[in-house]
């Protein structure tokens, strides 16, 4: 019994170290079937094709334009042709005789393009083809209906008329606005035009509706050349004078020695001067004024007034600046027996106040 137990037990034993070798051999062959695989390099992954449907979509309500860094390849074969420049561009304000240009990516049907260009409101004009994908419209010489200035003008390309060389449509519609300038106008001047009653030392201000110098000219005074010019006034009869802007529309000018009194004078801006933004004033711009002939407004001391201090100043006051040496040498002072009182003359108010002091003291 003990010896039938034994051979058992060596049996089952012998079975469990069989088992046991059995699945170690299997477990060392499914590591050499993985271990390759862990050991190749992955492939790289493969970017998704996006479908034409992801593509972005550009919107046809302004023009889409190409330009030299950011054009696609051109597809094989014929296609739609594009617009890949223009001027004035969406919402610019540009001069009324400004010309407008348009330039495609390939050679376009000059007749579809007239048929299908609509400029609201129309002006009068010409398209001028510089080559077949570039084209102008050069507004109609003055005096004749072309642009208008402060005006808002509308530009519509129809995309289902104008066609390429080869016949292809664009496809879309191509719409912008631009604006034209108001013309340079005087705004306001002083003096009024027909104002009477001047000193001759009024000053002449000119103001304007646009910019006329920068503001790097602003309290400069002004020249007849540079960045800061002298406003072109012509005066009759003729002054001399300097001027300087107040501010980058508004002109002030002083005449050397004052306007002669109880004159009118006129003053004429003449057409042609530009602002900034290169408004015209069209046309001369014209105001007259009339200075006042030269009064004594007052005396101190008064005529006849009595109780005054014997080192007191006599003051003479006029209505307007006078020649200092021709006033000052028809002034005579003298005490109650005619002699001449010896005085020094000064004068204030820009010359329209005589102040004579006397040397020493009053007779009383």
């Amino acid at each position: 019994m003990v010896a039938e137990r034994n051979i058992t037990s060596m049996r089952t034993t012998k079975r469990s170290w069989i088992i046991s070798h059995l699945l170690l051999g299997s477990l060392w062959l499914a590591g050499c079937q993985i271990l390759p695989q862990a050991l190749t390099p992955a492939e790289p992954a493969t970017s998704p094709t996006p479908s034409p449907s992801a593509q972005p979509v550009t919107p046809t309500a302004e023009p889409t334009l190409s330009t030299p860094e950011s054009t696609p390849e051109s597809p094989v074969g014929p296609y739609a042709p594009r617009l890949v420049a223009y001027e004035p561009r969406s919402g610019e304000v540009v001069a009324a005789d400004a010309t407008l240009r348009w330039t495609f990516d390939q050679a376009l049907d000059r007749e579809s393009f007239a048929a299908g260009l609509r400029i609201t409101p129309l002006p009068d004009g010409e398209l001028v083809w510089q080559s077949d994908r570039e084209v102008l419209f050069e507004p109609a010489a003055e005096g004749t209906s072309g642009p208008a200035p402060a005006t808002r003008y509308s530009v519509v390309i129809d995309g289902g008329t104008v066609r390429s060389a080869t016949g292809l449509p664009m496809g879309h519609d191509v719409m912008y606005t631009f604006s034209t300038l108001s013309p340079l106008q005087v705004t306001w001047t002083w003096p009024d035009d027909g104002a009477g009653g001047l000193r001759g030392d009024t000053p002449i201000l000119v103001e304007f509706n646009h910019e006329i110098v920068p503001e790097t000219c602003v309290d400069r005074g002004a020249t007849d050349l540079g960045e800061c010019p002298a406003l072109p006034l012509v005066f009759s009869p003729n002054v001399l004078g300097r001027g300087m802007w107040l501010n980058t529309s508004l002109y002030r000018f002083e005449a050397l020695g004052g306007f002669v009194s109880g004159l009118v004078h006129e003053v004429v801006l003449d057409a042609g001067m530009t602002s900034l933004d290169s408004a015209v004033l069209a046309e001369p711009y014209s105001w007259s004024f009339e200075t006042e002939m030269p009064q004594v407004i007052e005396v101190i001391p008064a005529p006849g007034q009595g109780a005054v201090a014997l080192d007191t100043d006599i003051r003479v006051a006029f209505n307007t600046p006078m020649d200092a040496q021709v006033t000052g040498s028809a002034l005579t002072v003298a005490d109650a027996g005619g002699t001449p009182v010896a005085g020094v003359i000064t004068w204030r108010d820009n010359g329209a106040e005589l102040v004579l002091s006397p040397v020493g003291i009053l007779e009383s």
